[in-house]
């Protein structure tokens, strides 16, 4: 019995081991590592080619180090870069120079510049999403007491202010993680955010619910200037949890993607497989994963929480849509099985020359077996043969007749007649012989 618990408590150990050797894939890396895959294999790259994951290999050391010199993001109790420092870092601002939404058709949208981004907000009731099972939603009071749920919590706030408060002032507003107030001239109106039940209804993007039914935002559009120069952490603070919950805009993510493989391209001893600026990754190309891909797709929290170096968050892996991966796999790297084995003694030298080379045979070797393939066939001459042609003899009407004619004609035509008979009588034998 002790010997049974003492190999049970060292599987379990074994087992331990394992499971600690595999650590998170994020969906950022995936996409980032699936999206460089794409186009190489658009290129003509097989993926055993030993550049394929030497391109994979540099791509994750380029990005760590550049990472490394990034500045580091807050959010909880991580401190740690994100991918939006790292391509803040690498250079964005150079391959996207104007502002783009950070979510895919969100309201925030950003514009790069050297360590420095400037923030504009958009106010459209358009872009403002519903609410729907499984999606968080705020909560508010409306007129008459009455509740109301949105997908939005500042929208349904200065909806509520619209409503209760005043139809011509735009308030000011605070936007929390689990609130939201909207004030001014000493009003103030406030909703929370309610993650915990489903919503009482269904209601499409542009929509708020209120009593029985959904109806559209209808309050003053603010005019917002843009907050010029935020360092990276101001630009997240300043989303909200609707923003972040978005599908990240593809052209970020392929952003991120090519500067990590120009990057890697360029540096000293690099191995891999050349970056072509003629043929970069596009945000078509994103758009085509992010449809293929749905639910390792990242969002705009994945693009910039902050993503701790000891679960390894800048190594591409091998497989794009894996959640785990084993740190001690790189790409492209080969193993040998006998590199604990001993050299095996094969003992003396046994003097064997070097091999010598037969002489190239002729055409005619070449032929010679088929050519002696049947040699009666070959040799074969068709027998002599004398006759006598038969002439019918007969008596009528008291005379005697002779028919000999057709002896004549055929002793006249005797070469033709000899040719054609024998060249049957040759095609008859070749029958017979090939059908046995």
């Amino acid at each position: 019995m002790r010997k049974f618990f003492v190999v049970i408590f060292s599987w379990l150990l074994v087992y331990q081991s394992c499971f600690a050797a595999a650590v998170p894939v994020s969906r950022m890396q995936g996409s980032t590592s699936g999206l460089i895959q794409q186009k190489v294999a658009s290129r003509g790259f097989a993926a055993n080619d030993p550049r394929f994951g030497a391109t994979l290999s540099a791509v994750s050391t380029t990005v760590a180090t550049i990472a490394g010199t990034a500045a580091v993001v807050a959010v909880g109790t991580i401190t740690a870069p994100a991918w939006v420092t790292f391509v803040l870092a690498a250079g964005v601002g150079t391959i996207v120079t104007y502002g783009v939404s950070v979510g895919l058709d969100g309201l925030f949208t950003w514009l790069f510049k050297p360590n420095a981004i400037d923030v504009s907000t958009s106010s459209s009731s358009s872009g403002i999403p519903g609410i729907g099972t499984g999606i968080p939603f705020w909560v508010g009071t409306g007129s008459g007491g009455i509740t109301v749920y949105g997908g939005d919590g500042l929208a349904l706030a200065r909806q509520l202010f619209y409503d209760t408060v005043s139809t011509v002032d735009i308030p000011s507003c605070s936007v929390g993680a689990q609130s939201v107030q909207c004030y001014k001239g000493g009003a103030v109106v406030t909703v929370a955010k309610n993650s915990n039940s489903a919503p009482p209804a269904t209601c499409p993007g542009g929509n708020y619910y209120s009593g029985s039914v959904c109806k559209p935002y209808a309050y003053p559009v603010p005019t917002i200037p843009p907050a010029l120069n935020q360092t990276p952490q101001q630009a997240i603070d300043a989303l909200t949890d609707t923003e972040k919950a978005r599908p990240l805009n593809p052209q970020l993510l392929a952003a991120a993607a090519n500067l990590a493989w120009q990057k890697a391209s360029a540096a000293p001893g690099y191995d891999g497989i050349p970056y072509s600026p003629a043929d970069p990754i596009t945000s078509a190309d994103a758009l085509n994963w992010k449809n293929a891909n749905p639910n390792t797709y990242p969002t705009v929290s994945d693009f910039v929480a902050p993503q701790p170096a000891a679960n390894l968050p800048w190594s591409m892996p091998v497989s794009p849509t894996a959640t785990t991966q084993d740190p001690a796999v790189k790409p492209g790297t080969a193993t040998n099985p006998a590199a604990a084995n001993p050299l095996q003694n094969l003992g003396s030298d046994p003097n064997i020359g070097a091999p010598a080379m037969e002489e190239t045979p002729t055409a005619e070797n070449i032929l010679k077996p088929v050519m002696d393939l049947m040699p009666g066939f070959k040799n074969f001459v068709v027998p002599s043969h004398s006759g006598v042609c038969p002439k019918p003899e007969f008596t009528v009407f008291s005379q005697h007749i002779i028919m000999d004619s057709q002896c004549n004609l055929a002793e006249q035509n005797r070469s033709a007649l000899f040719a054609v008979m024998a060249a049957v009588w040759a095609l008859c034998a070749a029958f017979i012989v090939l059908k046995a």
